[in-house]
């Protein structure tokens, strides 16, 4: 798939109506029901947590790096109808988000922050069911067991702690399945002997950075 400003756009303006739609209904109901004061507590609590709680990317960057993983995995199994897509650290979804508009069919996450269920952009009704190809497990990302059974792994630095940060890495990296992706986004890259590979990936001339592949 070529990866062309028009489809980029087409992605993103997608994902943030919805955002902002999302944004504004739950900013109004939280006035409205007098919970604002308790949500911006709950805001200003996190950084006293070693995570970080809310980063946002360049939108337009990770657009390339999930198209263009997308197109290498079609590449490779032509007879594959679909592909599998984690957020470490999703947050409200939004890369979720993006990584279903872009053409994965199941986009899932992992949240270690409960707060983030209330403000998610997709139904929760939809996130709790088990068969639904839009999931957030609420638990620790270091003792989530189940990395090898995703095709592209997505990380934007979810925890501030350096050590911690690397250990992380660790366990992604050394459980992912071979010719898994991972967007290693503001990550620390040391991967130690999980046999991890920089992709030299390209949108024309321009270098799409920080995707990495298992061998």
């Amino acid at each position: 798939m070529e990866i062309t400003d028009t489809l980029k756009c087409s992605i993103m303006m997608e994902v943030f109506e919805a955002m902002m739609y999302k944004v504004a209904v739950d900013t109004r109901n939280e006035w409205m029901n007098g919970s604002m004061v308790e949500t911006l507590k709950d805001m200003d609590s996190k950084y006293r947590w070693d995570y970080y709680s809310f980063i946002p990317n360049a939108t337009n960057k990770v657009v390339d790096q999930l198209i263009y993983t997308l197109t290498k995995l079609k590449e490779k199994e032509p007879n594959r109808s679909a592909f599998r897509f984690l957020d470490v650290g999703c947050g409200i979804g939004n890369i979720m988000m993006l990584a279903k508009y872009s053409g994965f069919r199941q986009a899932h996450g992992i949240e270690f922050d409960r707060s983030h269920e209330n403000r998610f952009l997709y139904d929760k009704k939809d996130i709790l069911n088990k068969q639904s190809e839009v999931q957030v497990f609420w638990q620790d990302a270091m003792k989530f067991t189940n990395y090898g059974a995703y095709d592209v792994v997505y990380m934007y630095r979810p925890i501030h702690d350096y050590a911690m940060q690397r250990k992380l890495e660790r366990i992604v990296s050394g459980t992912m399945k071979k010719g898994a992706y991972l967007l290693a986004n503001l990550c620390e890259k040391n991967w130690g002997r999980t046999k991890m590979e920089w992709v030299h990936a390209k949108n024309g001339v321009n270098t799409i950075n920080d995707i990495w592949v298992k061998q």
